[in-house]
């Protein structure tokens, strides 16, 4: 019985110490750096370690299942290119300079091209718009360099002279200086009734403020006034255009410059009242007997005429026709007024038209 009994408990050890070795083979423990398998399949991992991620390909390794790239700069073709006599190599695309290129027909290829907003257009009612001159060519003046040859001459551009200059050649001879403003994009309809027409100009010094000076003013007699060309000296120039029928003939520039009170009266000088010469004011060419207003609607009503062309204002020194040669020469002389020029953008001539359209 002690003998069976010892036998038991010797196959009872043996039985737990195989168990025991049959749950490490399937229960594998590790450390806390280890990889860790539950009964619910999830995996944890050390936050060091990887597992989910698809490893990472050094750019450059090649697969060997892919074919490898070629260099694009070691490209040739498989059959050489043609090539001309002088050796230029037709099949290859050539090499454009940016800076050189040739746009398309579309773009814009000369700087001079107008790329203003569209002229403005109106409806039935009464309005006053202002026209500047808008560059040095539009702003000239021609007067007789020499009477026996006939050459004619511009002045340089940036001062327009009104009145009269010396011929210099030696004597006490002048000739007329005719002066041309001209204003372009006018946006005034075909059949537009002018209402009133203000001539502005900025003097270009006080110096000839005492100068007295007789001027014809008035339109060109043109529904479209063709531009100045300085360059050109045999046609075009301001003493060749026409005046309109309407025009100033005696336009007196004389007065003091300081501007006094009119106490000497009204005889002594219509205008000296609007004769402060100032090159910081705009000195207004007044419309006497409204001849502005005619001339321009004589324009505007011509057949060619539309919104968006040009018309020029002209002036020459003139004596009065009942005047003494020998009182001629106390208003031979000029005032120098301001033109078109860069640097003073904001004295430039201008003209303000107040018109009504039906």
């Amino acid at each position: 019985m002690k003998k069976l009994t010892l036998l038991v408990m010797i196959l009872s050890l043996f039985f737990m110490f195989s168990c025991a070795s049959d749950d490490d083979d399937d229960n594998p423990s590790t450390d806390g750096d280890s990889l860790v398998v539950s009964d619910s399949d999830t995996v944890s991992q050390d936050e060091d370690s990887v597992t989910d991620e698809e490893p990472q390909i050094d750019e450059d390794s090649v697969n060997k299942d892919e074919e490898p790239q070629p260099d694009e700069d070691a490209v040739k073709e498989d059959s050489d290119p043609e090539v001309d006599e002088d050796g230029t190599v037709q099949d290859e695309e050539p090499q454009i300079d940016e800076d050189s290129a040739t746009p398309d027909e579309d773009e814009i290829t000369d700087v001079d091209v107008d790329t203003e907003e569209p002229i403005e257009t109106f409806t039935p009612g009464t309005y006053t718009r202002t026209y500047k001159v808008r560059t040095p060519k539009d702003a000239v003046c021609s007067h007789l360099l020499d009477v026996y040859e006939h050459a004619w001459n511009y002045r340089p551009l940036g001062v327009v002279a009104f009145g009269f200059t010396s011929m210099l050649d030696g004597t006490d001879n002048v000739v007329a200086e005719h002066a041309a403003l001209r204003f372009d994009r006018i946006s005034i309809p075909e059949n537009a009734v002018i209402d009133s027409v203000k001539m502005f100009i900025y003097p270009h010094n006080e110096v000839d403020s005492s100068n007295k000076v007789y001027m014809m003013f008035g339109f060109e007699d043109s529904a479209n006034s063709a531009a100045f060309d300085p360059s050109n000296y045999d046609s075009g120039r301001p003493d060749q255009r026409n005046f309109a029928s309407a025009q100033i003939s005696e336009y007196l520039i004389k007065c003091d410059s300081d501007c006094r009170p009119d106490w000497m009266g009204e005889a002594y000088c219509e205008e000296r009242t609007n004769d402060c010469w100032d090159r910081n004011t705009p000195y207004q060419l007044r419309d006497k007997n409204s001849v502005f207003k005619t001339a321009l609607q004589s324009i505007v009503s011509k057949d060619g005429w539309q919104a968006g062309n040009a018309i020029t204002f002209l002036s020459s020194g003139m004596y009065p026709s009942k005047m003494d040669p020998e009182e001629e020469k106390a208003y031979s002389e000029s005032r120098l007024v301001m033109g078109y020029s860069e640097d003073s953008t904001d004295k430039v001539p201008y003209i303000e038209i107040t018109f009504t359209v039906q």
